[in-house]
């Protein structure tokens, strides 16, 4: 090998150390910026940008990520801070809710998302999601017939936060196979993404 390659490949490793964890996209242009042109020389500089072009790119996701994971959060957080006050036809909380009045009131006190007032216009918003692919935060709307009478939020494990009937109160309830809520699910629904 020769003095310049050797340099190049420094430079190279260098840009990785400095760069961090390289995970992904980022470990497949580690090798190819290792790779020697017919010229015998390391392209370096070109395979370095990549690198840094990928390192960005993974960072912008996790990032992303991250702030989808702490609006969730702050989400859950709030509909657990309801848990147990009474429900009440048409009340928008704060010290009661009706079904709806209670996803209405956590997403635009948790995260500023305003969503519609009724759940039938509820199921309506956001992104339609299969059943198997729920995730905390999603919207579960039930009813019969096709026909939606009643929202949550899903909370994980087969469970989801509501404001029930007249005579309860905001509560988790298991919609897990076998259960009333399986037996009525209609849709669910993504606000946050």
């Amino acid at each position: 090998m020769n003095i310049r390659i050797k340099k190049n490949l420094k430079k190279l490793v260098a840009v990785v150390l400095i760069a961090g964890t390289i995970v992904g996209e980022g470990a497949a242009v580690v090798s190819e910026a290792a790779t020697i042109n017919p010229k015998g020389s390391a392209n370096v500089s070109e395979s370095a940008k990549q690198l840094q072009n990928s390192l960005k790119s993974y960072k912008e996701k996790q990032s992303q990520q991250g702030a989808t994971q702490e609006k969730i959060n702050k989400l859950v957080s709030l509909a657990n801070a309801q848990k147990g006050k009474p429900y009440k036809w048409g009340a928008t909380g704060p010290s009661s809710f009706d079904c709806s009045g209670l996803t209405s009131y956590v997403y635009k006190n948790a995260i500023g998302v305003t969503i519609p007032r009724v759940s039938r216009d509820q199921a309506t918003a956001g992104v339609k999601v299969d059943k198997s692919s729920m995730k905390v935060g999603d919207l579960v709307f039930f009813g019969s017939g096709g026909s939606i009478s009643h929202v949550g939020m899903y909370v994980g494990d087969s469970k989801f936060i509501h404001a029930p009937q007249t005579g309860d109160v905001v509560k988790v309830t298991s919609m897990a196979s076998g259960t009333n809520y399986n037996n009525r699910f209609i849709t669910a629904r993504r606000i946050v993404q």
